[in-house]
């Protein structure tokens, strides 16, 4: 069977970088409706961003990763 081992792959350049600079992480913007009940930023993000835990939310908010009105939130 040709094609199953490793050394049967063909060196190929038909991948491209999406963007100029690789970046080890993503950005998210959400908007809230002002008469959004009051929840946690970790929370509410935990609930709407797929594949990340609700820790990882934590230290990208005490590193000032995470802004509110352009402001870190605590």
């Amino acid at each position: 069977m040709t094609g199953k081992y490793p050394e049967d792959i063909e060196d190929s350049n038909d991948i491209e970088p999406i963007s100029e600079t690789a970046e080890l992480y993503e950005h998210f913007r959400a908007t809230v409706d002002k008469g959004q009940t009051q929840i946690r930023v970790d929370k509410y993000l935990f609930e709407r961003i797929v594949n990340v835990s609700r820790n990882r939310i934590q230290k990208a908010s005490e590193a000032g990763y995470i802004m509110v009105n352009g402001n870190p939130v605590k």
